[in-house]
């Protein structure tokens, strides 16, 4: 019995990888028609895909969290928008 049990868990360990694969097109699509976000733009970055939709920015925020977060959505971006970044480090 135990030799069954363990033929069976190894014949799903050996054909697990290809049922776990995630389709990353697709998510990368669901994320862009999301209402786009700084952790949204920091995933799109991660993966490759060049010029997210950064226009929800507010650099004018006091929020320090918000800064914060468009800090790093700006760095994730590779932003050159100088003048944003100084006023969000400024915030922070």
């Amino acid at each position: 019995m135990k030799k069954f049990l363990f033929l069976i868990l190894a014949t799903l360990l050996a054909i697990s990888p290809d049922l776990i694969k995630a389709d990353n097109s697709a998510s990368i699509s669901y994320l862009q028609s999301q209402n786009q976000n700084a952790w949204i733009t920091q995933a799109l970055s991660a993966t490759g895909v060049s010029n997210p939709d950064i226009s929800y920015i507010d650099d004018s925020t006091d929020d320090l969290m918000t800064a914060a977060k468009n800090l790093l959505a700006l760095s994730a971006v590779s932003s050159d928008d100088n003048q944003s970044l100084e006023s969000l480090v400024a915030t922070i």
